[in-house]
């Protein structure tokens, strides 16, 4: 147990009534309703994180129904899918709507969803199993399209991603599947 007393305990009150101060003024509010404040922007908080999930849910759902909002080609009979997303999508955002556009096309198709994030390129690439039989792999098209962005790259046949430093080459990256593709 610790105590002050005297002119140490003056100087301890008066420094915490300084900064109690400052944190009212940063938080523009008056000093006896920094409890309120604060929840408020606590509740702010979680209102801005619900809206952010849901727009989230809103791309993976909604925007794969679009075909203007991704390019689609058809190389030999196979479609190909690709589509940059906004930037600072996260790989988890990124997975989904990869899942839900696979569902969507569940055969002769290679999905290539692109984002940026912390300037560095995150790619996700998904086969169908008919392609899979067929000797295709996303884990080796990450692989090879993972040197154009200077990154390394990986994962299971049927779902594999691929990273790196140069974000400047992720449409040369998309356009790499399109190469690997047989035509």
């Amino acid at each position: 147990i610790e105590a002050i007393t005297g002119r140490y305990a003056y100087l301890w009150v008066k420094d915490l009534e300084l900064k109690y101060n400052s944190i009212a003024e940063l938080l523009k509010t008056a000093p006896d309703n920094l409890n309120n404040r604060i929840n408020k922007l606590l509740d702010s908080q979680k209102e801005a994180e619900k809206e952010i999930l849901r727009l989230k849910d809103k791309l993976i759902q909604g925007d794969s129904s679009r075909p203007e909002s991704f390019h689609s080609v058809t190389i030999n009979g196979i479609n190909l899918i690709t589509q940059i997303l906004p930037e600072n999508t996260d790989r988890k955002t990124l997975g989904a709507y990869a899942d839900n556009l696979k569902q969507k096309n569940p055969a002769e198709t290679i999905i290539g969803l692109a984002t940026v994030t912390d300037n560095k390129p995150l790619i996700i690439v998904t086969v169908t199993d008919d392609l899979i039989a067929k000797g295709f792999d996303a884990g080796k098209i990450c692989q090879q399209i993972a040197i154009i962005l200077s990154g390394s790259g990986g994962g299971r046949p049927h779902f594999a991603q691929a990273g790196g430093k140069d974000p400047s080459q992720i449409n040369a990256a998309l356009d790499k599947i399109k190469e690997l593709i047989p035509g």
